[in-house]
Order: C-alpha cells, then structure tokens, then sequence
C-alpha cells in the first residue's frame, strides 16, 4: 500500500510541474513578454526547452551546494541550498526566455 502511495505522489509532482509550466507560458506569453506571435507551438516547445534545462541546472546547483559546498545534509542545509538554486534557476530562466523564447518568436 505505502509502494502505490509512493508513486501516486511521484504521478503528482510530474503533472502539477506540467500544469506549472502551461500557466508560467501562459502568464509569460500575456503580461510579462507582452508577446503576440501566433505561433504557440514553437514558442511553447522553446519554453519547454528552457523549462527542463532549468530543471536541471536547479538539481545539479542543488547537488554541488548540497555535497561539496555546505557539506552536512540537514533539513536547513536542504533549504538554503534549494533556495540558492531556485534563485539561480529562476535567474537562468529569465533571461534565456526573454531573450530566444519571446523574442525570436515575435
């Protein structure tokens, strides 16, 4: 019973990151690029080129920090060290999106 659990939850994190991504594009796309291109699917398929490459810029920043900088992995070890990658990731995403995903496709 608790292996089923376990995956239902894995299922879950998979499709709330998705769900995540369309409405970032979304809100992306509408208020903070003001973008008009028609186009989604290119654009979308960018996106999601960025979105994942973020995923794992933010594990492996998240990795390093966690191992090999801060060395002791504790429960606020593990919260600095997302918050530092969450910051770096969101940095990375930003910039890459504003300047390929938003603006090629115009």
């Amino acid at each position: 019973m608790f292996l089923l659990a376990g995956h239902i939850a894995e299922y879950t994190y998979i499709i709330s990151y998705h769900a995540g991504l369309v409405v970032s594009f979304a809100l992306n796309k509408t208020f903070t690029f003001k973008n008009s291109y028609n186009k989604y699917h290119f654009q979308f398929a960018s996106f999601l080129a960025v979105a994942y490459s973020q995923l794992l810029l933010n594990f492996v920043i998240f990795y390093i920090l966690l191992y090999h900088v801060i060395g002791i992995d504790t429960t606020i070890n593990r919260l600095i060290a997302t918050i530092i990658a969450a910051f770096f990731g969101f940095i990375f995403s930003f910039i890459v999106n504003k300047s390929v995903t938003f603006r090629i496709f115009r």
